[in-house]
């Protein structure tokens, strides 16, 4: 459901706007590393691991700079979160339960307000998932 539209509305100003600043800096310098230089303020670009933004910049690279290229990368993570969290849960419920788990987290407003923004939040969650059912296969 939280997929539909994710390229509306524009691209929010702090976080969003900053990830999706830093790849255009990444491809408009060719700097992959520390984008510092040119960011406003040099705030942003060492606080945050650089996949999401390496991620960005890619997106932008294959469908211009809009904001399906700046949410793909979430959008994907999102995906793969929903597939972990029930390969997860039927570790621990039945297949039924487990279905009704996922369609519960989807229909979520928080979880559909997160999977259409640029920012690093659903990719992070991703990996701790991934990370925790690596631990427990």
């Amino acid at each position: 459901m939280g997929l539909l539209r994710f390229n509306k509305p524009d691209i929010f100003a702090w976080d969003e706007g900053l990830f999706a600043l830093r790849a255009k800096g990444i491809l408009q310098f060719n700097n992959w590393w520390d984008q510092t230089k040119f960011s406003p303020g040099g705030l942003y670009s060492s606080t945050y691991p650089p996949l999401n933004s390496w991620m960005i910049a890619i997106s932008i690279k294959f469908f211009g700079e809009n904001e399906f290229s700046v949410r793909l990368f979430t959008s994907l993570c999102a995906i793969l979160f929903l597939f972990i969290f029930y390969r997860l849960s039927l570790r621990f419920l039945s297949p039924k339960y487990a279905i009704i788990s996922c369609i519960l987290l989807s229909t979520t407003i928080l979880w559909n307000t997160y999977i259409r923004q640029g920012m690093a939040d659903i990719p992070l969650l991703t990996f701790i998932i991934l990370s925790l059912f690596s631990i427990i296969k």
